[in-house]
């Protein structure tokens, strides 16, 4: 029961980074033509070195791949379990980090038509350092079970099952305590290696 009711919560946590990407989307729509023919989308060191046009893909695209993101996070958070409440709670917390900062990128050509990245540069490092911070955590969080060593491999000789579900994102990872995962590791390297010697 209790894992019914944290699988119905965790979806509606994501209705938050939702409306931001679709408030920013409207807010486009409707200033469309006051977007500049041509904007900056990335900068080194001598300033601006790549350029968008006004299109739909030149404005919504960085918002695009922020909300797949967001999507496959989700579809993985429905297929969790309560085992995995913090590391869940945590990949949401990116999720909204990851649509303040996409939506913000998105609208910036609105604010800042010149193009300029001044006191937002700071901003945006911020915002990247907190992701950052959070995966570390998360990171750190994961490895505590002693079963999940460097919290991605999972080794527990005490569970029969061969393939387990992931601890983050989606699909499925082996028992390396289970022999037959090396069995099917080395089996899938060598098909690699055949491949690899047959192709070149």
């Amino acid at each position: 029961m209790a894992n019914d009711v944290e699988n119905r919560r965790w979806p509606a946590a994501f209705l938050g980074p939702l409306a931001l990407y679709a408030a920013a989307a409207i807010y486009l729509a409707l200033n469309w033509d006051r977007i500049p023919e041509r904007f900056p989308v990335h900068w080194g060191v001598g300033g601006p070195d790549r350029w968008a046009s006004r299109s739909p893909l030149g404005v919504y695209g960085v918002m695009l791949v922020g909300l797949a993101v967001s999507l496959i996070v989700m579809f993985s958070v429905m297929r969790s379990s309560t085992r995995r409440a913090g590391a869940v709670k945590l990949m949401i917390l990116v999720t909204y980090l990851m649509a303040a900062l996409t939506c913000w990128l998105a609208v910036r050509p609105l604010w800042f038509p010149d193009g300029r990245l001044g006191s937002e540069l700071w901003v945006i490092l911020a915002a990247t350092a907190v992701v950052v911070g959070v995966l570390i955590f998360m990171q750190s969080r994961l490895a505590a079970d002693p079963n999940w060593k460097w919290g991605v491999v999972y080794y527990n000789p005490e569970d029969s099952a061969l393939w387990v579900e992931k601890r983050l994102g989606i699909g499925w990872t082996l028992n390396f305590a289970n022999r037959w995962s090396w069995v099917i590791l080395a089996a899938t390297l060598t098909g690699l290696a055949v491949i690899l010697v047959l192709t070149h």
